[in-house]
């Protein structure tokens, strides 16, 4: 974790001109983000790999106002971190339940992330040179959120709607709530999960309404048949 930190805050500086005292704050954001990136995963199957990297966009907005690519790139920091836990417990989880041992697993997925690089980079270099990334041949939409979130909060977050503020504050209180009151055992079963109320807010409301139906329907079978 220390070579790999020291890495990016060298990358950052580097390429980017970011100074390292908010790449460091955006990999010590990224260790909190990915634990909730991992409990949404488990509990909804989603990643909200989009959302996280918001709440980068959103505290740099504030931290360091007028750089967009200080913005754009410490999100993608936490963006990817939250990606890359997200997919490793997934990963871990089916080793476990086929009885792989976690620290062989841990030695693959290093051996995986050192090769990647080795594809991953080459690869993206050649769709660049044939495709405008972007452009109509090879739309890039999320990219496309990400930058006018970054146009936005260039600005301060002052640039944000007027009560724009007031849901993040209703919000965080809501989830602060949920995760108190689970804490009480008589009523925790009826406490709803505040990570699954999150993450219908920022995905399409065709994936909520089919997790609704399909819990209904496994309701409604578990009580009828529940052998």
């Amino acid at each position: 974790l220390g070579i790999a930190s020291t890495a990016t805050v060298m990358v950052a500086d580097r390429y980017f001109e970011i100074p390292p005292h908010l790449t460091i704050m955006a990999i010590a954001l990224s260790a909190v983000l990915a634990m909730i990136a991992v409990r949404s995963t488990g509990e909804t199957d989603i990643n909200p790999i989009g959302g996280m990297g918001k709440v980068t966009q959103l505290v740099y907005g504030g931290v360091s106002p007028g750089s967009m690519t200080t913005n754009l790139m410490a999100a993608g920091i936490t963006g990817a971190g939250a990606s890359q836990a997200g997919d490793m417990m997934q990963d871990l989880k089916t080793g476990h339940l086929l009885g792989a041992q976690p620290k062989s697993q841990l030695k693959a997925q290093l051996i995986g992330i050192a090769a990647g690089i080795f594809f991953c980079v080459p690869i993206y270099k050649l769709f660049d040179t044939v495709y405008e990334i972007g452009g109509e041949e090879m739309p890039a939409p999320a990219a496309h959120a990400w930058k006018s979130m970054a146009e936005l909060l260039s600005q301060g977050l002052d640039a944000l709607p007027p009560m724009a503020p007031w849901a993040v504050t209703i919000g965080f209180a809501v989830g602060v709530l949920f995760a108190l009151l689970k804490r009480i055992q008589r009523i925790e079963k009826w406490v709803p999960s505040g990570m699954a109320f999150g993450v219908a807010f920022i995905v399409p409301a065709y994936y909520s309404v089919a997790m609704f139906a399909g819990a209904m329907v496994f309701l409604v079978w578990s009580r009828l048949a529940p052998a």
